[in-house]
């Protein structure tokens, strides 16, 4: 799966202003499900040294106009934290069953957001990931 910076993808401010130009292309996003179970594994490269960043899923965005303003809208639900080390590189794994995003209102597809955990700001985002709707029976 791809990342994006923020700003490529959300261009209307604050978006893109804590992105780290290469860190799209450093970083790497594996996702598999198998059944009702999702494991997510970000290795996450060229981000700021010894910081922290939350990993969050959220529903794919949508522009929403109101008045003059262009607002993306995406509700997110927080799941992991990651912390780099001295180069800027830092992994992390969720692992979750469908109904962990369902009660969120995540049914189909999701996005994985990192954001720079003390400036609440998104730094990167990736590709739409769909979900196996075939596999979602109630057992």
């Amino acid at each position: 799966m791809k990342w994006h910076l923020s700003g490529d993808v959300q261009p209307v401010p604050p978006f893109g202003s804590q992105d780290i130009l290469g860190s799209d292309k450093d970083s790497k996003l594996h996702f598999s499900q198998r059944g009702r179970n999702l494991r997510l594994t970000g290795d996450m490269r060229g981000l700021k040294s010894s910081y922290m960043y939350h990993v969050q899923l959220a529903k794919p965005y949508t522009p929403l106009k109101l008045a003059k303003d262009t607002i993306i809208g995406a509700e997110k639900a927080p799941y992991a934290s990651f912390t780099t080390d001295e180069n800027g590189r830092g992994t992390w794994t969720i692992s979750m069953e469908i109904n962990d995003l369902t009660r969120h209102g995540i049914i189909d597809r999701f996005v994985v957001w990192v954001n720079d955990a003390p400036k609440n700001a998104s730094v990167l985002a990736s590709d739409i990931i769909p979900l196996k709707l075939d596999t979602m029976g109630s057992g």
